[in-house]
């Protein structure tokens, strides 16, 4: 893999984070949050628009009153509208309240007022369609848990416990072309702090895990059409963090290091798409002018 080019698409003086890429009718959208700082309440929503990768403008925004918006993710809908989720945090006096959220659009520029979904204070982190059902992953710094809709909007609880082990949260999967699902799997917890690689065949009740030793941070996975895993992450290291790609070995169960984005300190949070024999791949990074913003790489396979 050969990085072509890396260019800036979004800056402000705001801390703009968190991103997410998709191709939708013709169009490349990209989703980010912009707020004050990193964990700030005040977040709110931003859409930028492409029709060639290149030129980017901004075509939506979509906040909430006293809320904070955080970490938009896109899910295709099978009717053909583009949906959003996010998560919502409210201050409710001394106490933070936390739902997640689904806004949907037509065209990627009008969206709806949205509406909540899931469980209240379980952070249901991205929303993937396979063989009619949406699948979620949804975390609090106690357990993380599957969940499955037949209509992308109610979701019941699948799997109760999908992984209890050293504060599970940030997740990104892919499904193989004999429909196994492979998850990747963030964890902060104190002594537990390594990523885990889940895999699972069937209704997705029953599932392998894999410590793959090493810390990561917002993973994005790709599957290109030889069942090949591309993954997106933050990596960690003594005074800095970085934001590189991997490809994920599903026989050695290991993550195998291709390149790292230009990027340090607060960054990653990617979002990735193939495009034709590139892959693309959005983030965030606060390497230039120490100012957070967003950048969009192009890679050949």
């Amino acid at each position: 893999m050969k990085l072509l080019s890396t260019k800036r698409i979004w800056h402000s003086q705001h801390h703009n984070a968190f991103t997410d890429l998709i191709l939708f009718k013709n169009t490349y959208y990209v989703a980010f949050r912009t707020a004050e700082t990193h964990h700030s309440i005040n977040g709110f929503l931003q859409i930028l628009s492409s029709c060639n990768g290149d030129d980017w403008e901004e075509c939506a925004t979509i906040s909430l009153p006293d809320s904070d918006l955080r970490d938009p993710k896109f899910c295709l809908h099978p009717d053909g509208q583009l949906a959003i989720h996010t998560k919502q945090v409210k201050q409710l006096g001394e106490r933070l309240q936390h739902h997640s959220l689904l806004f949907r659009s037509q065209d990627g520029k009008l969206w709806d007022q949205g509406q909540p979904v899931g469980e209240e204070n379980i952070w249901m982190w991205r929303a993937k369609w396979f063989q009619g059902y949406c699948y979620s992953i949804g975390y609090t710094r106690d357990l993380t848990r599957l969940y499955r809709s037949t209509d992308g909007v109610c979701f019941d609880v699948h799997k109760e416990i999908l992984f209890n082990q050293g504060f599970s949260n940030e997740s990104d999967w892919v499904y193989l072309d004999d429909g196994t699902m492979v998850l990747l799997l963030r964890r902060d917890g104190k002594n537990d702090n390594t990523a885990m690689l889940g895999i699972s065949c069937g209704d997705y009740t029953q599932w392998s895990w894999h410590d793959l030793q090493m810390q990561i941070g917002g993973p994005a996975l790709l599957k290109l059409s030889d069942d090949c895993i591309i993954v997106a992450i933050r990596t960690y290291s003594e005074s800095d963090a970085a934001t590189e790609l991997y490809r994920l070995d599903l026989e050695q169960k290991k993550l195998q290091h291709l390149l790292t984005l230009p990027s340090s300190g607060d960054c990653s949070y990617a979002g990735i798409i193939q495009h034709d024999d590139e892959v693309w791949v959005s983030y965030y990074s606060s390497h230039e002018d120490d100012s957070t913003d967003i950048y969009l790489a192009k890679l050949q396979l």
